[in-house]
């Protein structure tokens, strides 16, 4: 992945590109909205994330295209928790690597020439059992800490140290794109269900601006090991 192509600014604009701030730099931002490059920068971003050495298993979803049951089953669910749909130019549903069932939904947005890593919807199996549905309160000013809420569980994960703070960070409300800006209220759920506890967690990428570029990530590999921390706390 040493020919990646590098971090840059477009004077007056966003920058058109996004480095990848720990390892290598890949891109959140495309001057294009083919989505035979678009798909495989975006792979090519998640698997850094996560740190995976080999390509990771996805699948590009549409109107007319037939899923397999395993990903109808991570749509619906998902989609149900953080209810309605993503829209966007494309969809890809990537199969994490992880010891746990880990999904991650992402659509690409776009605006005219540009496309862009928007809202992401993750979801991921806890072997632990729960007595009730866990939320979360993201940080409000800097006297106000992040919290887990809800259920008899949340004591637990808040006496975790650092981990409210962990999950507080992955949760992005606000990205700016192109001249204008993306917004969502991101969602953290842990609910019990038949298959066991999910993890549900709606969020935008990482993003932070530099003097002369932009550095990104999806936050994938992070998202895994807050889901096994919890599960290690509960």
């Amino acid at each position: 992945m040493a020919d990646l192509p590098a971090a840059r600014a477009a004077p007056g604009n966003v920058a058109s590109s996004c480095g990848y701030h720990l390892t290598v730099t890949l891109e959140v931002f495309y001057r294009t909205t083919d989505p035979n490059i678009v798909v495989p920068k975006l792979e090519q971003l998640v698997r850094a994330d996560v740190g995976a050495l080999s390509p990771l298993n996805y699948s590009v979803t549409g109107v007319a295209e037939k899923k397999s049951a395993t990903r109808e089953y991570m749509s619906q669910f998902a989609l149900g928790l953080v209810g309605g749909a993503m829209p966007g130019l494309l969809t890809i549903e990537f199969e994490l690597p992880a010891s746990r069932m880990a999904w991650l939904r992402l659509t690409a947005g776009h605006t005219r020439d540009l496309t862009y890593c928007g809202p992401m919807t993750y979801l991921l199996s806890v072997d632990r059992p729960i007595g009730g549905e866990v939320g979360f309160e993201k940080r409000k000013a800097l006297v106000v800490a992040p919290k887990f809420t809800g259920g008899p569980d949340a004591g637990k994960l808040n006496a975790v140290p650092g981990l409210a703070d962990r999950v507080d960070k992955v949760l992005v409300p606000k990205i700016i794109v192109g001249m204008g800006s993306l917004e969502l209220k991101p969602v953290f759920r842990l609910v019990p269900s038949s298959e066991g506890t999910r993890l549900l967690i709606r969020t935008l990428p990482l993003v932070k601006m530099h003097f002369k570029s932009v550095s990104g990530s999806t936050n994938a590999g992070e998202v895994l090991k807050i889901c096994a921390a919890i599960e290690a706390a509960l």
